[in-house]
């Protein structure tokens, strides 16, 4: 849990499957707002469900304000420590995912999703996404657009707020990382991720094995 691919792993299981955590979801996925409040966010969450509901798509009972108020106060303390927020250091209530550095807030009460680079997100991590995503979404496609990559709900660009050109610079070297199985494809203008073998049939636990080689002689 001391190596930083770890937070990255669990922030992934986290918010990228609708229905596990639906704030986080909600926020990495279809919130579009760079800038926001916790108000902000909480209303627009209430407005999807209700939108939801009318249309026959959601099947639970009708969900209280104030618990979508409180996910959403949740969600912040989870990605912005207390330090920033209050100006103190509270290290024994700080959520690790906070060194993620994913939320930052500004003044007045607002915040913001930071996207970019992520320097502390390993290619191995960044790939064992990439592939649950794939194989959860579109298993039977052999090439993925960048486009999809980094914009389609649940994707590795929305879930670690990381725009086309930092999804390039970590696609350049996807091929190294999944031993062939995926590579990288930018001729006649096309920017695409190619796999070269049945994507559901990647196994993608042996990605992490480069980075946690303590658990890949284990197992």
């Amino acid at each position: 849990m001391e190596h930083p691919g770890s937070l990255w792993i669990l922030h992934w299981r986290l918010a990228a499957v609708p229905g596990r955590a639906t704030m986080w979801y909600f926020a990495f996925s279809e919130f579009n707002d760079a800038i926001f409040t916790r108000e902000t966010l909480a209303a627009r969450l209430m407005a999807r469900i209700e939108e939801l509901r009318d249309g026959g798509r959601l099947a639970t009972g009708r969900i209280a304000r104030a618990t979508v108020d409180r996910d959403a106060e949740c969600f912040v303390r989870t990605y912005v420590s207390r330090s920033s927020r209050k100006g103190v250091i509270e290290d024994g209530l700080e959520s690790p995912f906070a060194e993620l550095g994913l939320v930052a807030p500004l003044a007045g009460g607002a915040l913001q999703f930071r996207r970019g680079p992520k320097p502390s997100l390993p290619d191995e991590v960044f790939a064992f996404a990439l592939v649950e995503f794939w194989q959860a979404h579109f298993p039977t496609r052999g090439t993925l657009s960048i486009e999809t990559v980094a914009h389609e709900p649940g994707s590795p660009g929305r879930v670690f707020l990381m725009d086309e050109e930092s999804l390039a610079e970590r696609l350049e070297c996807i091929a190294q990382v999944t031993g062939g199985s995926l590579v990288w494809d930018e001729g006649a203008g096309l920017r695409q991720v190619s796999a070269r073998v049945e994507v559901c049939s990647i196994d993608t636990l042996p990605l992490l094995d480069g980075l946690f080689p303590d658990m890949a002689e284990a197992a």
